[in-house]
């Protein structure tokens, strides 16, 4: 074999490696970008189902606040329909008193 032959050989060799080197790059880019989605995949849902439950949780805290806050309305408005009731009472006499007198 010439020297030619052995530097055109070399050659081939060289631009199959680089071809090779670019498949095989390629192919790993390719799984990185696949090894990316499927962890970005995860991620999003880990943090929609974290951010469900933290709407659920706030939800309920929302619903216990506003039965307390109903609970506190309706004892204040029994507190005052016994003081209108209480006043009721007095005022009728009172009309009658003086409807007595005239």
């Amino acid at each position: 074999m010439s020297i030619l032959d052995s530097i055109t050989a070399a050659e081939q060799a060289a631009v199959q490696q680089k071809q090779e080197a670019s498949v095989k790059a390629r192919e790993l880019v390719r799984e990185a970008e696949a090894q990316a989605n499927q962890k970005a995949a995860e991620l999003i849902d880990a943090a929609q189902k974290a951010a469900q439950k933290d709407l659920a949780q706030a939800q309920e805290t929302s619903a216990k606040k506003a039965d307390s806050l109903l609970q506190e309305q309706r004892e204040k408005d029994q507190a005052m329909m016994l003081a209108a009731q209480a006043k009721l009472q007095q005022a009728v006499s009172t009309i009658v008193e003086r409807i007595e007198k005239k």
